[in-house]
Order: structure tokens, then C-alpha cells, then sequence
């Protein structure tokens, strides 16, 4: 009897054995095909690989689109309340990890916001009024988001905050894990985000209509919110995961549960060429070098999805720094990101408007995210005092102004790796204008 137990015991040894070599041996094999996709200059795309990486990308996002598709209106797909990631029952995640870093889930009680404004403000004692934003412009880069920003902030209710131009604080994707575009910087603390807004809370406290009410407002504009979520394994809830169960929408919607939140959508293959000669990084632009940084992004991106969930490949902070420096393909990807913050917020508090609309007719469009945002209307005399339909005011890209037109063979690639996502978006959105065709 103990030689037959001997016997299986050493044949389960073996399997295991050679389960972890396998695995070892596909991690090496995709570590190495990373690595001289990235360092190979002449790498190039082939319409089977186009066709290959297409077939991963939808079977990936599929699991998710179910998720949503039981529900189309979307009073909360997937409430936190019900996406539990810990012990910690009555409030659905856990506080038993401990690291040197806040955990806003844990460290930081949910704000008391007064009634008598429209602005989520609270007061604490010794504290002068403090204020989050009631609205957040979350993106997307390269889409008009400075532009309409900026004719935001020239309406008289609404107030501009102490960050990047009056409107990036880049503190949910970036600072509060010590994160900036390529290095890293000193961890901050929920407080430091609340001091963006320090400003703008007194001028909110000191005026009200004639009931007494607060109606001034602030928000926040930072695109990189909507898609950059490389930071979530230094959140506890995550610790021990391979895929996050817990990214920025969880973290605001438990300090500002009915932030409203306002996206720009720009034709992926145009913003991703824009982004290009954008992005501060020293290299020598073309339309022929951005056919190469594509090139060497889709390989990244294939040899990842290989052995990984799209999760896990879009927000993984290494990957990430690889698109930084070819071309951020991944960025383009927005039904994925979508996604996230519909599990956790109702579909109306989004304004999701496509960037083509809003260039072409700013009047319109900015007079709908007034509405969206419950703003008073603004009569055309004052429209022209306040400047708020004066030229376009955005971030030119100097290098894209005097660029080429985008290879046709790129374009091609491009349309072939998105056109898949643009339909789940359009399908989501119930809006066929967002498959850019």
C-alpha cells in the first residue's frame, strides 16, 4: 500500500514538474519575442498576423460584453456593492492588506456633502470648506479635451482648478501612485487632490443665489483617467491578483458617487497619429517612422495576448512604457476601458460625444454639455463678452502641423485592429456614428 501511494505521490510530482516547465518555457519564449519585436527595427506587420491578433482581440472583450448586454439602460451593470473583492461584507472590499501608501478605500471616510450646494463640498472641523469636482472630463487624449475645457471654464458657474493649464491634476492614473508619464515621482495623498480644488472651494462658498444656494461648480480634466490604469497593483484590494478587480472608478465612485463624467471620442486611427508627434519623447517623426512604431506596438500587443487576458496587457505598467515609446496603440481601445467605469457607474451620468461633431459644430455641442451638466444658458451677448465660441483653443502639435499624410498601408492596419471595437462601442452607445466608417 505505501508503494503504490509512493507511486502516485511521485507521478503527481512529475506532472507538476512539468506543468511549471511548460509554463516557463512559453514565459521565456513571449519574454524573448517581446524583446527583439521591440529592438527590431524592420519589423513588420503581415495581413495573417492583422487577421491572427484581430480573432484574439474580440474572443478577449467578448466576456466583458456579456456582462453588460443583460442590461442595456445600465443602472449600475455591475454594482460595487456586488463586486466584492474582500471579507469586508457591508462595503464590498477588504482592508486586510497593508502597505506604506494610503488606501483610499480603508484611510479615507467618504465626504458629508452639504445640500446647500450643488458642488460636492463638505466642512470639517479646523478645515476651511473643501470641494470635489462635480464633473470630470476623463477623455481621451488628442480629442478636444483642452478645446472644450477651456469654453467650460468660460461659463460664469464654472470654476477652473490649480492643476496642469487650470485643468489636469493627473492625480488618479499618475500621482497617487507616485506615476508620471515615464518616471516616478513621490506618492500623493487624497488630501493633495483635494487642494487642486482649495481655490475653487472658496469662490464656491462665497456665492449663492437668492435662496442661499451654492450653484458654482468645478471639475476635472484629465484624460488620462479613462484609460490609464497601470498603477491598480499598488491598490490592496488587487494584492495577489493577476487581473485588477479593483481600478479608478471603484476609488471615485467611494469618495464622489455622482461625479458626471463627460468623454471625447476621436476616431482612433487619427488620434493614435496625432498622439504620435505629440508625445514628448525625442525621435525623429514620419509618416514611415509611425509606420514602424505601429508595427513594433502590434507585436507587443500580439505577443502579450498570447499568454494573457486584453486586461492585463492594456493596463500592465511595463507594456505601457513600451507603447510610450513606439506608438500608444493601446490607448485606442475604448469599449475595453468603457467597460470599467459602466460596471461600476449608470450609464447616464456619461456624456459620451464623438470629437468630428464637436470640432465641427462647437456652439452645439458645448450648449449640450451645459444641459448635461445642469448649467444655466448663456445669451449669445454673453457668450461673445465671455469668449466662449472664440477660435479653437487646443494643443497643436507643431511636428503633426507640418507631418505627411498617414501611410495608406497603416491606415489599413489600423482599421483592420479597431474596426472590431468601434462596432461594440457603436453597439453599446446605440449610435453607429462611433464606428468612424
Amino acid at each position: 500500500m505505501a508503494d503504490r501511494l509512493s507511486a502516485v505521490l511521485a507521478k503527481i510530482v512529475q506532472k507538476r514538474k512539468l506543468f511549471l516547465f511548460v509554463v516557463s518555457v512559453v514565459y521565456i519564449a513571449t519574454a524573448v519575442l517581446v524583446y527583439f519585436v521591440i529592438n527590431d527595427k524592420n519589423y513588420d506587420v503581415t495581413p495573417r498576423a492583422v487577421r491572427h491578433l484581430g480573432i484574439l482581440l474580440r474572443s478577449a472583450i467578448q466576456k466583458d460584453l456579456n456582462k453588460l448586454r443583460h442590461d442595456p439602460d445600465n443602472a449600475s451593470v455591475v454594482s460595487p456593492s456586488v463586486d466584492r473583492v474582500g471579507t469586508k461584507r457591508d462595503e464590498g472590499y477588504s482592508c486586510e492588506v497593508k502597505t506604506e501608501h494610503e488606501d483610499l478605500l480603508c484611510d479615507v471616510t467618504p465626504p458629508k456633502f452639504l445640500p446647500d450646494f450643488k458642488n460636492p463640498c463638505w466642512r470639517e472641523s479646523g478645515h476651511p470648506l473643501q470641494c470635489l469636482p462635480y464633473f470630470q472630463l476623463i477623455g481621451v487624449d488628442k480629442s478636444g479635451t483642452t478645446d472644450l475645457f477651456y469654453r467650460l471654464v468660460r461659463h460664469p458657474h464654472v470654476l477652473s482648478n490649480r492643476g496642469y493649464i487650470g485643468k489636469e491634476t493627473f492625480w488618479w492614473a499618475w500621482k497617487r501612485y507616485g506615476l508620471d508619464l515615464r518616471q516616478t515621482v513621490p506618492h500623493r495623498n487624497f488630501q493633495y487632490y483635494v487642494n487642486f480644488f482649495s481655490e475653487a472651494s472658496a469662490n464656491i462658498g462665497e456665492v449663492s443665489d437668492e435662496s442661499g444656494f451654492h450653484n458654482l461648480i468645478t471639475g476635472d480634466g484629465s484624460p488620462i483617467d479613462f484609460w490609464d490604469f497601470r498603477g491598480w497593483k499598488d491598490i490592496p484590494q488587487n494584492a495577489g491578483l493577476r487581473d485588477p478587480r479593483v481600478l479608478t472608478p471603484h476609488l471615485i465612485n467611494h469618495v464622489n458617487p455622482n461625479t458626471k463624467f463627460i468623454l471625447l471620442l476621436r476616431n482612433p486611427i487619427d488620434r493614435l497619429y496625432s498622439d504620435y508627434f505629440f508625445l514628448p519623447i525625442k525621435r525623429i517623426c514620419s509618416p514611415e517612422s509611425f509606420h514602424e512604431a505601429v508595427s513594433r506596438s502590434f507585436g507587443i500587443l500580439s505577443s502579450c495576448l498570447h499568454s494573457n487576458t486584453l486586461r492585463h496587457c492594456l493596463f500592465d505598467k511595463d507594456l505601457h512604457q513600451h507603447f510610450n515609446e513606439n506608438a500608444r496603440l493601446n490607448i485606442g481601445f475604448y469599449i475595453v476601458y468603457l467597460l470599467e467605469w459602466l460596471k461600476v457607474f449608470p450609464r447616464r451620468q456619461f456624456l459620451i460625444l464623438r470629437f468630428e461633431d464637436y470640432i465641427n459644430d462647437i456652439p452645439k455641442y458645448v450648449n449640450r454639455v451645459y444641459r448635461f451638466l445642469g448649467l444655466a444658458p448663456v445669451s449669445l451677448q454673453q457668450t461673445a463678452v465671455l469668449g466662449i465660441f472664440s477660435p479653437i483653443h487646443e494643443n497643436v502639435t507643431k511636428k503633426k502641423v507640418k507631418a505627411r499624410p498617414m501611410m495608406n498601408r497603416t491606415r489599413e492596419i489600423l482599421k483592420d485592429i479597431y474596426q472590431p471595437f468601434n462596432v461594440e462601442l457603436s453597439n453599446i452607445l446605440k449610435n453607429e456614428d462611433f464606428l468612424w466608417s
